[in-house]
């Protein structure tokens, strides 16, 4: 499985605040850095405040990339304890049906794949996959007639 050239893969988060008392004056003085620690500047409690949200929404994007790695490696784990053939398919193959396309389970020359279109987030790829391979598994079970016979 590939993963786009598009997607986050990198997330750098800075950010640094103090309270330091001016050695002139003796008054307090509220500074912060952001993006690296060479940019310490003078600010107020409302631009500290607007940088503390920002860096929150980083914060998320690097959950985020927690998540994609953790679904990356489960699903590979996943195909590989059930020997299913993992492939990507380009949506612009798929014509019409492209930008609907989540995936599917079938034989492809005979041995068990799982088929997706390039570029899925790998968080609903992994739940597609579970599916796909738990209701595989529930077809294959034999019914009680089957059993009894």
């Amino acid at each position: 499985m590939s993963e786009t050239a598009s997607a986050i893969n990198f997330v750098n988060l800075i950010l640094q605040a103090q309270i330091t008392i001016d050695a002139d004056t003796g008054k307090p003085w509220l500074i912060a850095a952001g993006n690296t620690a060479d940019d310490w500047d003078d600010t107020t409690p409302d631009k500290l405040r607007a940088m503390v949200a920002d860096a929150r929404q980083q914060l998320d994007q690097i959950e985020a990339l927690a998540a994609r790695y953790e679904a990356i490696t489960a699903l590979q784990a996943l195909v590989d304890e059930h020997h299913v053939q993992l492939m990507e398919m380009p949506r612009a193959e798929l014509g019409d049906l492209g930008e609907h396309f989540c995936g599917w389970y079938a034989p492809v020359d005979g041995d068990p794949a799982l088929v997706f279109p390039e570029g899925q987030d790998p968080v609903e790829r992994l739940k597609l996959a579970r599916f796909f391979i738990d209701r595989a598994a529930a077809d294959r079970q034999p019914t009680t007639k089957e059993t009894a016979a």
